[in-house]
């Protein structure tokens, strides 16, 4: 495929999953990093880290 095409593609890919209510509400998102032609997902990556990080809570069992 060509390289502009595979771009094309990825960049196809990022936006349909930028927009995925699941995803938007993730509190953990694993990448990769693509090799040869498999998608490039590094600016979905990029969105993702610019967002704020909700803080994470844990519940404590009280000992008394």
């Amino acid at each position: 495929m060509p390289e502009a095409e595979w771009q094309q593609k990825s960049s196809a890919i990022c936006k349909n999953l930028e927009s995925s209510c699941l995803l938007s509400s993730a509190r953990t998102i694993l990448a990769y990093t693509s090799f040869r032609q498999e998608p490039d997902l590094m600016p979905l990556m990029h969105h993702f880290a610019q967002r704020p990080v909700p803080p994470q809570t844990m519940e404590v069992e009280s000992t008394v």
